[in-house]
């Protein structure tokens, strides 16, 4: 056995000793944030503890802006979703309320058919939910972007693991090598990448849209609204402790001596 396939077999050990720790570390953040989502899940519902229309053997009416009233009782409330709908030309976004047996905080918008589905009674919520409607405004091509960006990000480290080595010694400075390189030598920002952009910003922006437009109509109604919103967006930033703790432990263990390429 050569000296270089002695190094070799080093290096090779060295890495797949990191990445052993990662996947360590992911999986000990995985656990901790299914215990964050749990309890900020459970505090929510208990903020949100009424559905909107339906029941349970609802139609599913749905509602535009020509109808809110089947849906928004409240007339404060169904100002509000008014005057949002209109600021952000969403005339003929239909809505709905709550489906058979379904419950609070089961809320969303669905990007391809355009529709928001609502059984939450909450303002701060609905409102959250018409953010995205406001924010993709029925686009096909910041949907997909979105989509595609974060599951083409989430395949590449798998890909980099699995394949990487191969393509290196098959294809050498190909472009696919030198993807899968970069991804191999950086697999934390990769990862969080993958986590943050088609989730972490639109849920940000749709409640930024969300909260500005209650200060604007109802300031009274912020703190409450803030503290809903709040506590909804926490559980998506719960999904990104496996990521950090795939950072933080593969970090702590490194060796100081840098792998050598």
């Amino acid at each position: 056995m050569t000296k270089k396939t002695i190094e070799n077999k080093k290096q090779d050990k060295e890495i797949i000793d990191t990445r052993k720790r990662m996947y360590y570390g992911g999986g000990v953040g995985g656990l901790g944030a299914l215990g964050i989502r749990q309890l900020l899940g459970s505090s929510l519902r208990k903020d949100v503890t009424e559905t909107r229309g339906g029941g349970l053997f609802s139609k599913d009416k749905t509602v535009t802006l020509k109808n809110l009233g089947a849906l928004f009782t409240d007339p404060k409330e169904r100002g509000l979703i008014k005057s949002f709908l209109e600021k952000h030309d969403l005339k003929d976004l239909r809505m709905k309320g709550a489906k058979f047996l379904e419950g609070p905080m089961s809320d969303y918008y669905n990007h391809i058919t355009h529709g928001a589905h609502l059984p939450s009674k909450s303002t701060a919520v609905s409102l959250h939910e018409l953010g995205h409607a406001a924010d993709i405004r029925g686009s096909m091509a910041k949907t997909f972007g979105r989509a595609l960006t974060g599951g083409m990000l989430g395949m590449l480290v798998p890909a980099a693991i699995l394949a990487g080595k191969k393509i290196k010694e098959k294809h050498p400075d190909s472009i696919e090598d030198k993807v899968l390189s970069f991804v191999n030598e950086h697999p934390y920002l990769t990862t969080t990448s993958a986590l943050t952009i088609p989730t972490l910003y639109p849920e940000a922006k749709a409640s930024l849209l969300a909260l500005k437009h209650i200060a604007e109509k109802d300031p009274k109604a912020l703190k409450d609204s803030t503290k809903i919103l709040g506590k909804a967006y926490g559980t998506y930033l719960s999904l990104l402790l496996p990521a950090l703790g795939a950072v933080f432990s593969a970090k702590h263990f490194e060796k100081k001596k840098p792998l050598e390429k």
